[in-house]
């Protein structure tokens, strides 16, 4: 019964239309400390375009990050096709972010990842900023993929990874962790990077970049949450992990 009502557009966006308010709310109600600003104030003040990471468990008030702070290049942000997406996309319309719709899953045209990347890079040539979740949107969990990489190779403009923390937040048990924050709670805001990827990039430069890139945001992240008092998501562990990490030794 509730599946099949939340199969509803109507119901779909009228869920996520609450949901963004809460997150708003949740937001705006904390109480914040921030660091590392000096990595996203130059960026910023220079009206360039720019790539925002953040976990996909952390999407909920990851727009504290980006959209809220004065003098921020417009964001748009990377939400899936799937049902789930339109709820995300709601949510994410009430907290002042618009969407780009698609898929960053290898090879899988119907969700529109080519229309989605094209969109992507006209947004950054306009210079503004695209929000990604580089584990999303099925994972594996707390793993960055090399889209994210290929898009900052393309589009020549940097990397800025954010994490976020609040003292009383739920976590869902589903496949990404997702941290529900509470209103009126206490957290932390930390941004990482900026990171580049050079135009002529070899695949093992591009490989290199996205466990920098995943290095960075679990860095940023789990900061975040120290600070809050809070636990990160643990990295999913991977069958080739002994392997991935004599690679980056």
């Amino acid at each position: 019964m509730l599946k099949r009502l939340f199969s509803s557009l109507f119901m779909q966006r009228f869920a996520g239309f609450l949901i963004g308010l809460y997150l708003r709310a949740a937001g705006a109600t904390g109480r914040w400390t921030f660091v590392g600003r000096e990595v996203v104030a130059p960026i910023w003040a220079g009206k360039g375009p720019a790539i925002l990471c953040f976990w996909h468990g952390r999407l909920a008030l990851a727009h504290k990050g980006w959209t809220v702070w004065p003098g921020a290049q417009p964001v748009k942000a990377l939400i899936s096709h799937s049902r789930d997406g339109e709820v995300i996309a709601t949510a994410m319309r009430a907290v002042n972010t618009k969407t780009i719709r698609g898929s960053s899953a290898k090879g899988d045209k119907r969700k529109g990842g080519v229309i989605a990347m094209r969109e992507m890079l006209r947004h950054l040539e306009g210079g503004g900023c695209v929000a990604i979740a580089p584990d999303g949107p099925r994972g594996p969990r707390v793993r960055a993929q090399l889209g994210v990489v290929q898009l900052a190779k393309r589009a020549q403009c940097p990397i800025v990874v954010v994490g976020w923390g609040m003292r009383g937040e739920k976590t869902l048990r589903s496949w990404d962790r997702f941290a529900l924050p509470p209103l009126f709670g206490r957290g932390a805001c930390v941004w990482g990077g900026p990171m580049r990827v050079s135009a002529d990039a070899s695949p093992d430069q591009m490989e290199a970049a996205r466990v920098r890139l995943e290095n960075e945001l679990q860095r940023v992240t789990r900061q975040a949450c120290a600070m809050a008092g809070v636990t990160a998501a643990e990295p999913e562990p991977l069958p080739d992990a002994p392997a991935l990490e004599r690679a980056a030794s």
